[in-house]
């Protein structure tokens, strides 16, 4: 524990860095796509089990623009958003336990929190929440268009969305921090 070594006024910002960098654009995005990610597969993949996406394209409305586009936008809006939040929430369950259950002076919790934090912290976990958005309606949404056997089918590319999601949200936000921090 940092008690022992005398550092647990640096909890703030043990806090602080890890969930701006790392844990907060990563939790939140795992979370959008068990929930979001597999809800937008297995609608589209029922919409293309009872031929609903065939109806569209006779009618000359693309699937994609109708379908795709506005679940793109509003996850493109809505992890960031929800990165934030997580971000605030955790700083603020951090300082309930620093200041209240450890004794840490309120004023020196939030100085050591704020102390380690780059602008360019917060635009690197904005920039992650972003492509971990569109990685996971992207997924979600061709395993939804390319359903087919049944209830089963839809069943099946819920779950591959969402496992397939869970990896390429490893994957970029492995690529993202070495590009971002290494390079």
């Amino acid at each position: 524990t940092l008690k022992k070594f005398g550092a647990e006024i640096y909890s703030g910002g043990i806090v602080s860095i890890s969930m701006i960098r790392e844990l907060g654009p990563v939790f939140v995005a795992i979370i959008m796509a068990g929930r979001v990610g597999g809800a937008i597969a297995a609608e589209i993949g029922t919409m293309k089990i009872t031929e609903q996406i065939d109806a569209m394209e006779i009618l000359a409305v693309d699937p994609v623009s109708y379908l795709v586009s506005p679940r793109l936008l509003a996850g493109i809006i809505s992890l960031p958003s929800l990165f934030l939040m997580s971000f605030f929430l955790a700083i603020a369950g951090a300082f309930i336990i620093g200041v209240f259950l450890v004794n840490i002076p309120s004023g020196m919790f939030l100085y050591q929190t704020f102390r380690f934090i780059e602008v360019r912290d917060l635009f690197v976990g904005l920039i992650k929440s972003v492509v971990f958005a569109i990685v996971v309606i992207s997924v979600s949404s061709y395993e939804g268009l390319r359903a087919s056997g049944g209830a089963v089918g839809v069943g099946r590319a819920a779950t591959i969305s969402v496992v397939v999601s869970f990896f390429l949200i490893i994957l970029c936000n492995l690529i993202l921090t070495g590009f971002f921090y290494f390079i």
